[in-house]
């Protein structure tokens, strides 16, 4: 019998939490991500699929609950 190997990435961003999964084998399957212009309310997963799951925390520059003047510092980022 052959291990689950998937794990599902929720709010990736840049996805960094993911390599070490990656570099251990496992096949991770990116959710919706805002940046992207997806909505995870439109993302429905099956159960059973997944061995786990990565939940990324939110970048402060882009939440919603960022009550600080933008800076433009996590726009510039993404571009590096």
């Amino acid at each position: 019998m052959t291990k689950n190997r998937l794990i599902l990435s929720l709010f990736p961003g840049v996805d960094l939490f993911s390599k070490p999964f990656e570099q251990r084998g496992f096949c991770v399957v990116r959710g919706p991500d805002i940046l992207l212009g997806q909505d995870i309310r439109d993302f429905h997963v099956p159960e059973g699929v997944f061995a786990g799951v990565i939940g990324g925390s939110p970048c402060q520059e882009f939440s919603a609950l960022n009550r600080n003047e933008p800076t433009g510092y996590g726009l510039e980022m993404l571009n590096e």
